[in-house]
């Protein structure tokens, strides 16, 4: 989970590039037989969440982002990642 999170840390305010590297990680990790994968698409959301730290924009892609996870997903561990995720964006 820290290690998918830290992605966004690494790549803080560079949207163009943070996005296409935690949108495919989270991606890869949907459906997926992995049990750890719910762990890495929760740390893609908090990475998400630290990519647009800071930043506003009126598209607002960090709701946009995060909203659907939180909403559509059973699993705590990624739900959880998608509230911290908003709360790392808009703190």
């Amino acid at each position: 989970m820290s290690a998918a999170a830290s992605i966004g840390a690494v790549h803080m305010w560079n949207l163009e590039q943070g996005l296409g590297v935690l949108d495919d990680l989270y991606g890869r990790q949907v459906g997926s037989a992995n049990p750890q994968a719910p762990w890495v698409q929760a740390g893609a959301l908090l990475g998400i969440g630290l990519l647009h730290s800071g930043i506003r924009n009126e598209a607002d892609p960090a709701f946009a982002l995060l909203r659907e996870p939180l909403e559509a997903s059973q699993d705590l561990t990624v739900r959880t990642g998608a509230i911290l995720g908003l709360a790392f964006a808009y703190g």
